[in-house]
């Protein structure tokens, strides 16, 4: 979905369901003045159980790791790390690494 929050702003959401059960969740908030920067996002990958597997986001809950607010809930737990600034299109390469990984394994 696309929902133009004002002439600078836009914000974009969607699901992508991949062939293995896999699912992408993902909101951006674009900001047309920066575009190769996005104002929030959260990129959630999960697998065809629910199972996280990573999710990126930008919410500014973790002040003491480098990078902040970037970072990456990754699936061991709750462990959280310092991640840099994503978008869709290094997250899916990240996906991509991880379904191959799966497939050879």
């Amino acid at each position: 979905g696309f929902d133009k929050r004002s002439s600078m702003l836009a914000f974009v959401r969607g699901d992508v369901h991949l062939i293995d059960g896999s699912r992408l969740h993902f909101r951006e908030l674009l900001d047309r003045r920066e575009p190769n920067l996005r104002a929030m996002y959260v990129y959630h990958f999960q697998s065809a159980d629910s199972t996280l597997i990573f999710r990126y986001d930008s919410t500014p809950h973790y002040p003491n790791l480098p990078g902040f607010p970037h970072h990456k809930h990754v699936r061991k737990g709750s462990e959280v790390v310092s991640a840099r600034p994503q978008d869709l299109f290094l997250v899916m390469r990240e996906m991509e690494e991880h379904i191959h990984q799966g497939a050879s394994c």
